[in-house]
């Protein structure tokens, strides 16, 4: 597909550019399977519809869009590149499709102002501060999700639930600050928790399989300030 006109250029499928009049609502034609790096950066556009031909979003997409709303990401998508959303401070629902299986390193970081639930039911790894900042998340849903990496939910102060699947590593401070969180079980297949990884989650009772306890899978201050740490 390839289209030139007064508010895209896309070559081969893939958008290259928006040109940011003053709109406050565009659709995306269908067709275009890959948002291109930086193509909609700082842009002030305040709803868009993307369509279900669409497989990539990728890095810096829609980074510094503060005036973006919401954003419903199609079934179709497998990939949000690294800073895809960051810092776009006015974005307050966030819908994944059934399809997204990787959210890159601060894909969402610092979307302060999403509030309600995160689901990816597809999701498996989640990047280094992938949803860091995202303050007003009350629940994260990842059942398919394998691998977290640093930072991914530090700074969700309001977090009340996350489920993950069979992890093997939980990153450096990966929950930290999570002060709302109040239980979270330890798979079986986790091999490393890291250091900071639940700090200061001040409400939390953690329950950690007994084969841990005396290892060096646990790093230092791994559950510093938590309420209770329980082994099973």
């Amino acid at each position: 597909m390839n289209l030139e006109n007064k508010y895209f250029t896309i070559k081969s499928g893939v958008l290259l550019k928006f040109k940011d009049l003053k709109t406050d609502r565009i659709s995306v034609p269908d067709g275009v399977k890959i948002i291109g790096e930086r193509a909609f950066f700082t842009s002030r556009i305040r709803n868009i519809k993307l369509p279900e031909s669409l497989e990539i979003i990728e890095k810096k997409a829609f980074w510094g869009c503060n005036c973006l709303e919401r954003i419903i990401i199609p079934d179709n998508v497998k990939t949000i590149g690294n800073d895809a959303f960051a810092e776009c401070h006015g974005l307050e629902k966030l819908v994944l499709g059934s399809g997204v299986e990787k959210i890159g390193c601060r894909a969402f970081f610092n979307c302060k102002n999403i509030v309600g639930d995160i689901s990816g039911v597809s999701v498996k790894s989640i990047g280094d501060s992938a949803f860091a900042c995202c303050r007003y998340v009350n629940s994260f849903y990842f059942p398919e999700c394998t691998s977290i990496a640093d930072n991914a939910f530090n700074s969700c102060f309001n977090m009340q639930s996350v489920t993950v699947g069979d992890i093997e590593r939980i990153g450096y401070h990966a929950f930290r600050f999570c002060g709302n969180l109040e239980n979270f079980t330890v798979a079986e297949s986790v091999q490393q928790i890291c250091s900071g990884a639940f700090g200061f989650c001040s409400n939390l009772v953690i329950k950690v399989p007994e084969n841990l306890r005396q290892s060096e899978k646990i790093c230092e201050n791994a559950f510093y300030k938590c309420k209770e740490v329980i082994y099973i």
